[in-house]
């Protein structure tokens, strides 16, 4: 049945259905890169757009469980509800994959395990942008595989929203989103714990957001600021599943000032931000005294992006500025600063018909010199409904302050790691219609001195080292079908990725070969009544390392005037599974939630 699957799902990438809001809204929305801001269907890149009203109707709990339901997005949870998590983008590693808030990237000098500390909820973010290939050109260094950049709402309509659920394993949730239109405020505030699904993986998470925006004259303002707490039973997360005990505690805020103003055919945006991580890991979680980790990082930026707009061209240019600070009782003291400067031009000729971005992005790290990360686009518009693209780039990476110095008793840093490099392909065609939507992508990303913690034998240490050679390929597709008038909506996705590490010294690869090789999305929503609606997903996952497995996931909802109620099923089939590391995932789960407006 899985392989029947598969086969259906190669076979219906030359035929590709999409949700009607979906189909409708995304050639309207401009993706919100940091310099030339282009409509998604005019984007020379394979790039999936989480609209609001997917946010709502899938069943999961967090942004993180969100979007491992989308074409060549590898999720690996330690835990559950988002509270630990890895992403990588077609074979990647977590290191490899920019996070941004708004434009803002979210980089931790410390390690990439943090990238995911989210200060926001699911509720608050108006869309998620996901970015994949070659994005060094566009975000900078560590947008190596890609980014996903999560914009959130503004407080420009008037609403408040209070929503209590409750669910198996002790699972409770209470939370509030408030839009304030009179300030242009945005709150969000919630808080959730459970008592865990096995012992020592309970958590509490805590978070709160806010954003304002104001206008004077024909400038723009955005302030905005948030923070993330997080405690949790790390049960086998980080060492060998026989060590129980292990636990962490995680504070992570930012804060960002953004000015948005044009002249002209000028536009000009710059931002300052401030992001902060504290990590505290203890090896037992009641003895202190026997292995305690404390990282503090901080993440110190200023940027001005400018746009000259005309007619048959765009130009955008600008400077970035990043001071990165650690202090851990582990890892020592360390900084570093990172200055870039980018430079590209959008040419649109023969009707806007062709469309060619060349451009670079050349950035400067204290430790490691300069480097320079050239690329190009190109489109051509087939006609009002298809466009095909193709692009190229070049993407670099510099080691963490974990790769270089960590140290326990089953790990050793590397000191002498290089930065890492890639040059990126992709070719690919998107389609649209009114409730038919498309695209497919075909890849190829040859690594250079990839960085990988590795180890010959099953009882060495494992360490980082740089690899000469690290090529991912593959195909994905995105479908989607909403039959006109018909209740219903139904959408998948299809990835195959392949790996190759060309060395013959390594036994044991912790991520360079640990990627999902097929990767089958499909969601299905029908709308009982008006009112009514159910939700269901299925996905099979097959990972080169563990055994593959199905997971079926299901949300109903109803609506009323004030309120709303819902209960969410995760894991239906009730399958054993990991994500990574041995750690073992929960079994099934059911929740039920009540929200007021």
């Amino acid at each position: 049945m899985k392989w029947t699957l598969l086969f259906a799902a190669l076979i219906s990438g030359f035929w590709v259905w999409g949700q009607d809001s979906l189909a409708t809204a995304l050639p309207e929305i401009n993706v919100s890169d940091n310099r030339l801001s282009i409509p998604f269907q005019e984007n020379a890149h394979a790039i999936t757009v989480i609209n609001q009203k997917q946010i709502q109707a899938f069943p999961a709990h967090s942004t993180v469980e969100l979007i491992q339901h989308f074409a060549g997005i590898d999720v690996r949870q330690r835990g559950v509800h988002g509270v630990q998590a890895d992403v990588s983008l077609r074979g990647s590693s977590f290191d490899q994959v920019l996070v941004l808030i708004d434009g803002i990237p979210l980089i931790d000098p410390q390690t990439g395990h943090h990238s995911m500390n989210l200060p926001i909820t699911k509720e608050a973010i108006q869309r998620i942008e996901i970015i994949k290939g070659p994005s060094a050109r566009i975000y900078g260094p560590n947008a190596f595989a890609g980014a996903i950049n999560i914009v959130t709402k503004s407080g420009r309509k008037k609403s408040l929203a209070a929503t209590f659920e409750a669910g198996d394993f002790g699972l409770w949730k209470a939370q509030m989103n408030a839009n304030l239109p009179d300030s242009k405020t945005l709150i969000s505030l919630s808080t959730q714990e459970s008592k865990g699904y096995k012992y020592n993986t309970d958590y509490q998470l805590t978070n709160g957001f806010f954003r304002k925006d104001w206008q004077i004259k024909n400038t723009f303002w955005k302030l905005l600021g948030g923070m993330t707490s997080r405690k949790f039973g790390a049960n086998g997360f980080y060492a060998s599943p026989k060590f129980k005990d292990q636990y962490e505690e995680i504070q992570t805020s930012i804060t960002a000032l953004q000015m948005s103003t044009h002249t002209g055919h000028w536009y000009v945006s710059p931002r300052i931000y401030w992001r902060r991580n504290q990590d505290m890991y203890l090896f037992i979680r009641h003895k202190p005294e026997v292995y305690r980790n404390m990282h503090i990082s901080h993440n110190l930026g200023a940027e001005i992006h400018t746009k000259y707009q005309a007619k048959q061209f765009t130009t955008g240019l600008g400077l970035t500025a990043n001071r990165f600070l650690l202090q851990s009782n582990k890892l020592g003291p360390h900084a570093r600063t990172a200055i870039g400067f980018f430079l590209e031009e959008r040419i649109q000729l023969f009707d806007n018909q062709l469309d060619i971005i060349p451009g670079f992005n050349l950035h400067y790290y204290s430790d490691f010199g300069a480097k320079w990360f050239p690329g190009l686009d190109i489109g051509w518009t087939i006609n009002d409904h298809w466009k095909a693209y193709a692009n190229a780039g070049y993407t670099w990476r510099a080691p963490s302050y974990t790769d270089l110095f960590y140290e326990s008793q089953a790990n050793i840093g590397n000191p002498n790691l290089q930065p890492e490099s890639a040059l990126t392909f992709e070719i690919g065609s998107k389609w649209h219609q009114k409730n038919i939507s498309a695209q497919w992508a075909a890849f190829r990303r040859n690594g250079n001195q990839i960085i990988d913690w590795t180890r010959t034998t099953d009882t060495a240490k494992w360490q980082p080292n740089n690899f000469n050679q690290v090529i991912a390929y593959g195909v994905e597709t995105e479908f989607s079908f909403h039959p006109g008038r018909l209740p219903f909506l139904f959408n998948i996705n299809y990835t195959y990725i392949q790996t190759e590490l060309n060395t013959g010294e390594v036994r044991y690869s912790r991520y360079a070969l640990n990627n999902l090789r097929h990767q089958l999305n499909t969601n299905f929503q029908l709308n009982i009544t008006s009112k009514a609606n159910i939700n269901l997903t299925y996905r099979y996952l097959d990972r080169v390392s563990l055994p593959d497995y199905d997971l079926l996931d299901g949300k109903i909802s109803w609506t009323f005037p004030h309120f709303s109620i819902f209960a969410q099923a995760n894991n239906l089939l009730n399958q054993k599974y990991t994500e990574t590391n041995l750690v073992e995932m929960p079994a099934r789960w059911f929740s039920v939630g009540l929200t007021f407006f």
